[in-house]
């Protein structure tokens, strides 16, 4: 299994006898294949030509039609790559830059068993949860501390939810994410407050249900007005009146970096007694000295709560990303690979050429050819069969890179920066690996070249 932190990512990296059969027969197939070729060519030679031109057609050797094929689909198919690998990684690229919503920097998580206590989920709860709060906000450099039910990535509590000036439809149609917290959750999460209040002592279970609520419910459910003061239920229209509105609060993303601001709805955990996994907690100075402190303070309330694991909010949101990691650093060790591999092939097909055709290089420089002319022959052909693979990587490039969109985000399948840098990229190291026989070519001397058998 491949893990990163705690939660494994399942993908099965060990050996395997039919991958290992597979690629062992699928290895001597193309050896025998391309080993083969050549030599059914090479035994068609006619022995009288050969001994009348032996330079002649070991050139017309290097410059046949299947080598040239070969460089041809060896450079599309690492360009199409370089594109896709260029996409994945701006796509992670754009998903570190999201703006959250929430405060990932100097915020503590800690998971805590609350189940564990024995406590039922009555007044006796509650109160656990706000003695752990208090005696936690009394540590030096803790800045905010709440307990709720769930944090970025840990699924969600939904339901239907409807107001009094609802239709049967928008009733039927309307969906909100819940969650229960703490009174200081607001400020240990750096989510802020638009209008309104924060929850306070007065939100008590026999008080009068109150929710604070994200923009985005603001906008679906009230708008052209405030918020504050309204009133919504979970459920039909008979529960439209249940709990009044008495804060808005800035949006936040809590099922992964690609979703769009859902209506989201917070209930003080004193009027939605429920057992509470997360404790979060802002705080300033060093996050190791801050942890133990906090640990220390909770079994200092109650020694029997297990402190399950502790990460900070910026790690926390990096494990979402696991997937798109592993997929931009694998595509980009294939792209990367294999415009290595083709440049490596059309540097040994040209530097094999130049050797084999000096003779020929030798009579143009002795009619008068120079160096200039001989570095412009050979890069001539040594980058033609690269721009007609780049030609044909950018058409099956465009037309395939639509089948990934959907793991792409901030950016087109077609990006054209992605398209153009790598492009460039190819472009470029072939030309270096061009570049490097040509200069060969051009420093012959021509009459050690006429000598050359």
């Amino acid at each position: 299994m491949v893990s990163s932190g705690p939660q494994p990512l399942p993908l099965d990296v060990a050996l395997d006898g039919r991958v290992l059969a597979f690629t062992l027969i699928v290895s001597l197939l193309s050896a025998l294949v391309f080993g083969t070729l050549p030599a059914l060519r090479a035994s068609r030679i006619e022995l009288s030509s050969s001994l009348r031109s032996n330079k002649g057609a070991a050139a017309s050797l290097t410059r046949g039609p299947l080598g040239k094929a070969l460089l041809v689909s060896q450079v599309a198919l690492s360009l199409l790559l370089l594109v896709g690998a260029g996409l994945f990684v701006r796509t992670l690229v754009n998903l570190q830059r999201v703006d959250t919503g929430f405060s990932q920097e100097n915020v503590l998580l800690f998971q805590i068993d609350t189940d564990s206590v024995g406590f039922k989920q009555d007044s006796r709860l509650v109160k656990l949860y706000s003695d752990v709060e208090d005696r936690v906000k009394s540590i030096p450099g803790v800045r905010g501390a709440a307990f709720s039910m769930f944090a970025f990535n840990q699924g969600g509590w939904n339901s239907p939810a409807s107001t009094r000036s609802d239709g049967a439809a928008e009733q039927a149609n309307r969906s909100i994410r819940n969650n229960s917290v703490g009174p200081d959750f607001f400020n240990a999460m750096g989510l802020r407050l638009l209008e309104g209040r924060q929850f306070g002592p007065q939100d008590m279970e026999n008080s009068p249900k109150v929710a604070v609520i994200s923009e985005a419910m603001a906008r679906r459910f009230f708008p052209g007005s405030s918020a504050v003061g309204k009133r919504f239920g979970q459920g039909g229209p008979e529960h439209s009146e249940d709990i009044e509105v008495i804060g808005v609060v800035k949006d936040a993303k809590y099922g992964d970096l690609m979703e769009e601001p859902k209506p989201m709805a917070y209930y003080p955990y004193s009027q939605a007694i429920i057992y509470l996994s997360n404790f979060e907690v802002s705080f300033s100075g060093d996050a190791g000295g801050v942890a133990t402190e906090v640990r220390r303070a909770i079994k200092e309330v109650n020694s029997q709560l297990p402190i399950v694991e502790v990460v900070t909010m910026s790690e926390h949101v990096s494990r979402s990303l696991v997937q798109q990691k592993l997929i931009a650093k694998l595509s980009s060790f294939f792209g990367l690979l294999a415009l290595v591999l083709a440049c490596i092939g059309l540097f040994g097909i040209m530097s094999y050429a130049v050797a084999r055709r000096t003779n020929e290089i030798g009579i143009r420089m002795a009619l008068g050819a120079g160096r200039g002319d001989v570095m412009s022959l050979v890069m001539r052909e040594g980058l033609v069969p690269v721009l007609i693979g780049v030609a044909i990587g950018l058409g099956v490039a465009l037309a395939s890179v639509r089948f990934v969109s959907s793991l792409l985000f901030g950016l087109t399948p077609t990006d054209p920066l992605t398209i153009v840098v790598s492009t460039l990229l190819l472009v470029g190291v072939a030309a270096l690996a061009a570049y490097i026989p040509a200069r060969r070519a051009s420093r012959i001397d021509p009459m050690a070249a006429l000598r050359c058998e």
